[in-house]
């Protein structure tokens, strides 16, 4: 798994990778649309991508923010965040 922190201090998590699948080290800073790991079936029979985003550290579990990406079609909560289980197209940027 990879934390990486945003400069407006929230956390990003990012789970399921690859065994020897991640490609940035502790304190290394990234920039957006770096890559930084593949994403694989760790822990689970499928492969996956677990994310989330968190306000602060250390990250709570049921603590994470709402979010959505500028290129997923699907349902929507109350706050605009993707649903956990539902489906999600990914479209054209």
């Amino acid at each position: 798994h990879i934390f990486i922190e945003h400069e407006d201090g929230t956390i990003a998590f990012y789970g399921h990778l690859q065994q020897w699948g991640v490609a940035v080290h502790e304190g290394e800073a990234v920039d957006a649309g770096q890559y930084i790991a593949a994403s694989g079936s760790s822990g689970v029979s499928i492969p996956l991508l677990h994310f989330g985003v968190f306000p602060e550290w250390p990250p709570v579990d049921g603590n994470d923010l709402a979010i959505n990406f500028n290129n997923a079609d699907g349902p929507l909560d109350s706050n605009n965040g993707l649903i956990a289980g539902e489906s999600y197209l990914a479209l054209p940027f």
